[in-house]
C-alpha cells in the first residue's frame, strides 16, 4: 500500500516531465490581436505561410543509455558540422518550392526563392512571413503585387502563429531518429518530403 509520501512523491515527479511553452517578453500582444483579426479576414486556402530552417549535417547522437553509474561514449568529428539550410512554403498541407543552401540566407537569395514560388502562385493569395532582417518588405511587396498577389508579416517573436514551424519539428524529429540511415542529410530531408 502506498503511502501519503510516496503519492506525493509520485505527483512532484510527474509535474517535472513538461517541456516548456516558450514566450517571449518582447512580443506584443496588441499587434498580434491585430495579426490574428487581419488573418480572419483571408480564406485558409490562400494563405502560404513561408520560413527557413537550418539543421548541423552532423546527426551523431548526443546521448545514450548506460547502467547507472557508467558513462556512454561515443565518437565524433573534431571539426564543426556543416549547416544544411531549408527555404519553404506551405498552403494547407502542401509543401512548396523547397529549397536547400548552405550558405548563410542573404536578401539577394531570398528573392531569387521568393521570385520561384510566385511563378506557381495565382492571384489573391497571401505570403505570410517573419520579420527576418533579409525579408526586405518593400522589395518582397512590390514582388508580390506583379502576380496579384499581397504580403503579411507575422508580429515580432511570434513563431508559434505560422504553422510551417511544426513541419520543420516533425522534419529534425525525423532527421534525430532516421537521417544515419542516408548518404547525407539533404538525402534525408528529400525523402522526409517526398514521403509526408
Amino acid at each position: 500500500m502506498q503511502s501519503d509520501r510516496d503519492t506525493e512523491r509520485k505527483e512532484k515527479t510527474q509535474n517535472h516531465t513538461k517541456k516548456k511553452t516558450i514566450k517571449y517578453i518582447e512580443r506584443d500582444e496588441a499587434e498580434r490581436a491585430e495579426y490574428l483579426k487581419k488573418l480572419e479576414e483571408i480564406p485558409e486556402a490562400k494563405r502560404v505561410y513561408i520560413d527557413e530552417t537550418g539543421k548541423n549535417t552532423d546527426l551523431d547522437r548526443t546521448h545514450g543509455y548506460a547502467p547507472r553509474g557508467e558513462k556512454v561514449e561515443g565518437v565524433t568529428h573534431g571539426r564543426k558540422p556543416e549547416k544544411l539550410n531549408i527555404v519553404a512554403a506551405k498552403c494547407g498541407d502542401t509543401v512548396m518550392k523547397l529549397l536547400t543552401y548552405n550558405c548563410v540566407m542573404k536578401s539577394w537569395l531570398f528573392e531569387f526563392w521568393f521570385a520561384m514560388l510566385l511563378e506557381c502562385m495565382s492571384p489573391g493569395y497571401w505570403l505570410i512571413m517573419d520579420n527576418a532582417t533579409f525579408h526586405r518588405k518593400n522589395e518582397l511587396c512590390a514582388m508580390a503585387e506583379t502576380v496579384g498577389c499581397h504580403v503579411l508579416f507575422l508580429p515580432a517573436h511570434s513563431p508559434d502563429l505560422n504553422p510551417i514551424e511544426h513541419e520543420w519539428a516533425n522534419l529534425k524529429f525525423f532527421l534525430r531518429n532516421h537521417g544515419r540511415e542516408y548518404a547525407s542529410t539533404k538525402f534525408a530531408v528529400a525523402h522526409y518530403f517526398k514521403s509526408a
